[in-house]
């Protein structure tokens, strides 16, 4: 009597695809190219696997580190300008206002309210960056000679 060697034949594709659950056709070539077996492919498909999601494991906490980063300068940024003052603001801050000096202010407080602030620090806010448009609103809404002297005071008028 002879003993015959059996080595295991390498699979085919129908036997990796059934074998390899989720493994991609690129995956799948490479092993039917290499003349693996199936038990040999299903140990390549888990370390690939490993490989993969370590990968994506260190590109995830890389991302996370970005973003707290950012997220770091970002509040570093604010902190150094007053809440709610845009570019905008520090641009017009000395500018002249045309027109109704109520309706202006109304109107830039009505876009800082439109931008999440609600409405008493809008109002704060306004008067803050364009100091010359809130001395002529109150002059505007305070008639009497009392305020108007007062109101002239307060912004050394």
């Amino acid at each position: 009597m002879t003993q015959e060697t059996t080595t295991p034949a390498a699979a085919n594709y129908a036997e990796l695809k059934a074998g390899l659950p989720g493994a991609d056709a690129g995956f799948i070539c490479e092993q039917l190219e290499a003349g693996a077996t199936l038990a040999a492919a299903q140990r390549n498909w888990m370390a690939t696997q490993q490989q993969r999601l370590d990968a994506a494991t260190a590109e995830a906490t890389q991302a996370k580190a970005d973003a707290e980063k950012a997220k770091a300068e970002a509040a570093t940024a604010a902190a150094r300008k007053p809440l709610g003052l845009s570019a905008s603001d520090e641009k017009v801050s000395t500018a002249e206002f045309e027109g109704d000096a109520v309706a202006a202010f109304h109107q830039a407080v009505a876009e800082k309210v439109a931008a999440g602030i609600d409405r008493p620090r809008a109002v704060a806010l306004v008067a803050e960056a364009r100091p010359e448009l809130h001395e002529a609103y109150l002059l505007a809404t305070n008639p009497g000679k009392k305020a108007q002297r007062l109101i002239g005071e307060k912004f050394g008028g």
